[in-house]
């Protein structure tokens, strides 16, 4: 892609590069030509140097794309070894979920304690990852999705793969919802059972455009339902609004810790501390993974716009 600051450089030399030929002209017929010749050398060597860089960036951009879908390749082979799937697993990326998110959630499950007890806010293929993990272990998922024909889809996924037992997905309409002084649009938590506490809530809805911090109601509505040792999982962490909400919810809650995890499109791990380990973790302690969140978000940024 030509960056527009090369653009504005073209432009202004061949403006210059007009004007010097007019005043060329003027010189007579015995200079003229020679200042000419230099002048579209000149030319042709500035035309050259634009070319080559930007020939430079697209390289650098298609290997970095090339060495993202690698990643995303290993992750997926990796993942679908350790899982002994049955069926394909369910197409990934875009809206989906990226294979390094699954494995991480992978990851993250086989280190906690069984039977584990889930909440997904946003179900799909992270659906399916974590049913294969608890197939042996024991546990069960709460699968909320605001889309009845996605939530439905979902259903039909978890049985093609036989995982149907182990999962209850729950259409679960955004509403309005009056959370923290302010009205936001939240899943409708009615059909959700309360009888035991959530080892994992992973946030992966609901999606960004429904409004500003979009996910942020997820800890104020759900902190009283998760375990006193629970893990919050988050995708999608490299996105301003979510590094806001993470960053608002370590400040307010004053119960988490938190760990970036580096996939494609960004995760987070927040533990919840004990009562008796509050007091011994400071607020900067606390919020250094916010910080170093926005870090990256900043960093992703320039690396994609070459700025």
């Amino acid at each position: 892609m030509v960056k527009r600051k090369d653009v504005l450089l073209l432009a202004v030399f061949l403006g210059g590069f007009s004007g010097l030929a007019v005043a060329v002209g003027r010189l007579g017929a015995d200079l003229a030509p020679a200042i000419l010749a230099s002048l579209v050398v000149t030319v042709v060597a500035v035309l050259g140097a634009c070319a080559l860089r930007w020939l430079q960036r697209q390289f650098a951009d298609q290997n970095e794309q090339a060495m993202a879908t690698y990643h995303q390749l290993e992750s997926l082979v990796w993942l679908s070894n350790a899982l002994s799937v049955r069926q394909p697993l369910p197409a990934m990326r875009t809206w989906a979920i990226s294979p390094d998110f699954a494995a991480t959630l992978f990851s993250l499950l086989r280190g906690m304690n069984w039977p584990v007890r889930i909440l997904e806010l946003g179900g799909g293929v992270s659906t399916v990852i974590a049913g294969y993990c608890i197939r042996e272990q024991g546990g069960h998922i709460v699968s909320l999705d605001h889309d009845a024909d996605y939530a439905e889809r979902t259903r039909r996924t978890l049985e093609q793969h036989g995982l149907s037992d182990l999962a209850t997905v729950l259409h679960a309409p955004l509403i309005e919802t009056p959370v923290d002084g302010q009205s936001w649009c939240w899943y409708d938590l009615r059909d959700v059972p309360d009888d035991r506490p959530f080892d994992l809530l992973i946030v992966d809805g609901p999606p960004a455009a429904t409004q500003a911090l979009a996910r942020y109601p997820a800890l104020p509505m759900l902190l009283d339902r998760l375990a006193p040792d629970a893990v919050v999982l988050v995708d999608d962490a490299h996105r301003a609004d979510d590094r806001a909400t993470i960053a608002r919810w370590l400040e307010t809650s004053g119960e988490f810790t938190m760990e970036d995890v580096a996939t494609e499109k960004g995760a987070a791990i927040l533990r919840r501390m004990r009562r008796s380990e509050i007091g011994k973790v400071d607020a900067t302690t606390r919020t250094d993974g916010a910080e170093a969140l926005q870090r990256s978000g900043r960093s992703r940024r320039k690396l994609r716009t070459g700025t």
